[in-house]
């Protein structure tokens, strides 16, 4: 644990919560021993050339082997889950220069409508979706690797305080319109990190990025790995720091990746991933407008400080049973750490400016559980081929105790507001031992007719949250205003229904409809000031109901498109409200109804003229596939030395209409309620681009561009003494990034974060404003051998 000596046996009241582990490691190791005694006869000739990769595997389908639509889209069935008819969009972080200094913006230029409230300081990711909720730490948002939650505690917990670095990422899947039926709670969308693996019969190889930029900002990323017998192995360790913007803004993150796979034969994969991270930073807090507009580079905490600690280890096995069958299990824990020294504000000019106590605050969790899905092709040498079924459940536990100490001079010593980590008091406000508990049977059947294809889904969640308080303010009156323990427990069934159509060139129609929900947290039922008092009723999760109706296709050489309508109803919302620099209040604002319009469009301006070594012949009449003698390689012409010269213009847009149908919440001042009210962060519109011109392993540079309409900042749609304005303005963003390549093995990696230096916010509360980065570069090399 990289914590301070002091820290240890810190939580040594709540140990009990590992052996609750025990279990889930016991169910994972059970399925995995009796897959592992599958007679291997099992795999018949079908199997014959199915490789387990430690990756989630394409499963083509009749129509779905089209490889330019893989370029921009998931496939029909991904190994064990089946994304045909999901509203969806890849990121494949090879086709675009390395992304550098934490510039989130530049991560997903090419997620329509995702939008990202940023900090200057990586230590929490604060992402936002179709005006669904409020974007602090991305509470409203599934984010996973792998397809398991990176979120500190999934159920009771769901904030996103790490994120891998982009350098250990092969592609992000963007996912929404059935979500919640693949991978659980949060309405839309997910975001699914897939971490690079090296290929199976790879040698040795090593690389070192060293990358130095504004500010004070280092990065250096360093692999090694080999795949070429049975074991496979890969690891990895980045760091980076920077001195930040802003003051109190510098930070130091340190990150691992340890990957040890082992294939008995072609069809099995045993797999070990341990990941590793540790943030320490500055917390620069918030300012008023007024200082915005005089120095956005102000801190009013110069004394505050986090950290965040993670650690990750995930056990897989992998199996290609033969005859359309295929297993991916998983069990995993994760032990994280969340530690923060939060003091008011600064009062300059006051006789006494500093504040006369700081808060110390240390959350802990550890979660884990096992994931398990079965898929099985059907329909083959009938009329439905292409058809698939997936099947199965997971099983998820956490603890997270969560303490507060109040220092002070007296307590603590003249120095108490830059306290170290670990430091405790007598005085304890908050002191209380929290759990969750969750569980999940899902299936999907993809029914495949020729051209048309329809998924039915039906999954059923199960959550328990439980906060047991020994330190609350509420338990500090006579009598208690409030209960010592409290929980909540709910089930949730969730559908979903499917169809498309394959047409013409390349095009398909999609329709999905879907329910999805967010869980009860720890907080819905005991924050840090309040809980449900005596007598009152646990608050329903929040639910939703997405529709989704678009088409896409590669209908020309080079050429994508995907434009879809949308109509979202989201009840019981919430939204949080600051009181202060380190406590909160949850208000359920209502219910709302979000609809509009996705666009991307992508056209590569010199495919037409290129001409790859391997004519892309169509397959004859009544045939679905190519035979494979018919393709004939143009002579003289390798297909690895074939790295043509692209000139790229994406682009994707959202148009969005959100409001308020229904609260009972009024607005300060007023006899209204919300109701008429456009949500907070749900900007009317948001339009990403972007230019690239590029050959593979020689260079490529990108101009990306993001421009986000007005918003509000808070569903009362009014302002506060603060932020006189009611809205955050409308901004625009450009970014440019590229890499050359000097020699086969020596690259050249730099860009400018913020190209025309705007000066601009997008992160705002009642008390205060975080301001933007501003124009920042970088520059710097990497060696692969």
């Amino acid at each position: 644990m990289l914590t301070d000596p002091k820290s240890v046996g810190r939580f040594s009241a709540y140990s009990h919560s590992l052996p609750n582990h025990w279990l889930l490691i016991s169910v994972t190791t059970l399925v995995l021993s009796w897959s592992f005694q599958q007679p291997i006869a099992a795999q018949t000739a079908e199997a014959t050339g199915v490789v387990v990769t430690g990756e989630a595997i394409a499963s083509p389908t009749p129509h779905d082997n089209f490889r330019e639509m893989r370029q921009h889209i998931l496939p029909e069935v991904q190994g064990t889950a089946i994304t045909v008819t999901k509203k969806a969009t890849v990121i494949k972080l090879d086709q675009q220069p390395p992304v550098e200094d934490d510039n989130q913006q530049e991560l997903f230029v090419r997620a329509p409508g995702f939008q990202i409230t940023e900090q200057q300081t990586p230590g929490q990711f604060n992402f936002n979706y179709r005006g669904l909720g409020n974007p602090q730490e991305s509470e409203f948002i599934l984010v996973l690797r792998d397809g398991l939650p990176l979120m500190s505690d999934w159920i009771g917990f769901p904030t996103l305080y790490y994120l891998p670095f982009p350098q250990s990422i092969k592609e992000i899947q963007f996912i929404r319109g059935g979500n919640s039926l693949l991978y659980g709670p949060e309405p839309a969308p997910v975001v699914n990190f897939i971490t690079k693996y090296p290929a199976p019969g790879s040698p040795w190889s090593f690389y070192t990025e060293q990358i130095g930029g504004g500010y004070g900002y280092y990065s250096t990323y360093n692999v090694i790995q080999e795949a070429t017998g049975p074991f496979e192995f890969r690891f990895a360790a980045g760091y980076q720091r920077a001195d930040g913007q802003r003051d109190n803004s510098q930070y130091d993150i340190w990150q691992t990746n340890l990957y040890l796979g082992y294939r008995p034969d072609e069809h099995q994969l045993f797999a070990l991933d341990f990941y590793s991270s540790r943030f320490d930073g500055g917390d620069p807090g918030r300012i008023t407008y007024k200082q915005w507009v005089n120095d956005p580079n102000f801190s009013f905490t110069p004394y505050n400080q986090d950290w965040v600690d993670r650690y990750t280890t995930v056990l897989r096995y992998e199996r290609d049973f033969g005859q359309g069958w295929l297993l991916q299990a998983r069990g995993w824990f994760t032990h994280q750490e969340i530690d923060a020294r939060t003091a008011a504000n600064l009062n300059p000019g006051a006789p006494h400016p500093f504040p006369s106590s700081t808060i110390f605050g240390y959350e802990e969790f550890n979660n884990g559980g096992a994931d398990i899905r079965f898929r099985k092709l059907w329909g083959d040498d009938t009329i439905f081929r292409g058809s698939a079924l997936t099947f199965g459940g997971v099983v998820y536990h956490g603890d997270a105790p969560f303490q507060r100490y109040t220092l002070t001079e007296e307590t603590s010593g003249p120095n108490f507001l830059y306290a170290s980590r670990g430091t405790t008091s007598d005085i304890v406000p908050l002191d209380q031992s929290r759990t969750s508990d969750y569980q999940a049977f899902f299936i999907e059947d993809l029914i495949r007719l020729g051209k048309f294809h329809v998924v039915g889904s039906f999954r059923l969640d199960h959550e328990n949250v439980q906060v047991d308080s020994a330190a609350a303010p509420w338990l500090a009156t006579v009598p208690p205003t409030g209960p010592a323990s409290i929980s909540a427990d709910h089930w949730v069934p969730l559908w979903g229904f499917g169809m498309g159509n394959d047409f013409g060139n390349h095009n398909e129609t999609y329709f999905n409809a879907s329910s999805g929900w967010r869980p009860t947290r720890f907080f819905d039922i005991a924050g840090t000031t309040r809980t449900i008092a005596f007598g009152e009723s646990i608050p329903d999760p929040f639910n939703s109901l997405d529709f989704e109706l678009g088409v896409h296709g590669t209908p020309y050489k080079g050429f994508w498109y995907d434009i879809g309508l949308f109509w979202m109803l989201f009840n019981n919302r919430t939204e949080t409200q600051n009181i202060g620099n380190a406590d909160f209040i949850i208000l359920n604002t209502g219910s709302t109804r979000n609809r509009g319009l996705e666009g991307e469009l992508y056209y590569d301006f010199l495919a037409p003229f290129q001409h790859p070594p391997i004519p892309q012949l169509q397959p004859e009449q009544a045939k679905a596939v190519v035979d494979k003698d018919k393709v004939t390689p143009v002579p003289g012409v390798l297909p690895e030395d074939y790295r043509p010269f692209k000139l790229i213009a994406f682009s994707n847009v959202q148009f969005l209409d959100a409001e308020f149908i229904e609260s009972s919440l009024l607005i300060p001042g007023t006899n209204n309620t919300l109701v008429g009210n456009t949500p907070a962060f749900a900007p009317d519109f948001l339009l990403k681009g972007g230019i690239l011109f590029q050959r593979e392993h020689c260079f490529n540079i990108a101009l990306t561009a993001i421009y986000v309409s007005q918003q509000f900042w808070q569903d009362t749609n009014i302002g506060s003494p603060a932020i006189p304005k009611a809205h955050i303005p409308a901004y625009s963003l450009f970014n440019l990034s590229s890499e050359y390549y000097i020699t086969k093995n020596l690259r050249f990696i730099g860009g400018i974060s913020n190209l025309t230096d705007a000066k601009y916010y997008d992160r705002v509360f009642t008390n205060g404003i975080e301001p933007a980065p501003r124009l920042s570069g970088y520059a710097g090399l990497s060696l692969a051998f």
